[in-house]
C-alpha cells in the first residue's frame, strides 16, 4: 500500500492522501523516527514510520505524537500495522495500487 506514495527526487515521500480527503506525511529513513533508521528502497521495508502534520487529528495515532496530538506535530515510530489501519479507516489511498495494502491483507490471512 505504501509503495503508492512516491519518493521525491530531492528528499522524502509525497504527502499521502486518502479517499475521504484525509492526508498525512508518511516518511522513513536514516534521520527520521522510523525503524530501521536507514534509507531503504520504499516504505514497505520499514517496521515503523514517521507520520506528520495530518489534515485532522486521529485517535489511532495520538499516543505516538511528539507533543500534544494536533495537525502541527510529528508522530514517531508508528507501527506499520497502525499506518495501514489509519489509511484503511480513511477509505484507502487515492491511488488503489499499493503494495502495503496487499501486505496488510496477507498479514491478516
Amino acid at each position: 500500500m505504501l509503495n503508492k506514495i512516491k519518493k521525491r527526487a530531492s528528499y522524502g515521500y509525497e504527502r499521502a492522501t486518502c479517499k475521504d480527503g484525509f492526508s498525512i506525511s508518511i516518511q522513513a529513513g536514516e534521520y527520521l523516527y522510523s525503524n530501521p533508521r536507514m534509507d531503504l528502497q520504499d516504505l514497505d521495508c520499514y517496521d515503523s514510520l514517521e507520520l506528520g502534520f495530518p489534515s485532522k487529528v486521529d485517535e489511532l495515532i495520538n499516543e505516538y505524537a511528539e507533543f500534544e496530538p494536533s495537525t502541527n506535530t510529528v508522530y514517531g515510530y508508528v507501527p506499520k500495522e497502525i499506518v495501514i489501519q489509519l489509511i484503511e479507516k480513511h477509505g484507502g489511498l487515492v491511488d488503489s495500487e499499493n503494495r502495503l495494502l496487499e501486505l496488510a491483507k496477507k498479514m491478516r490471512g
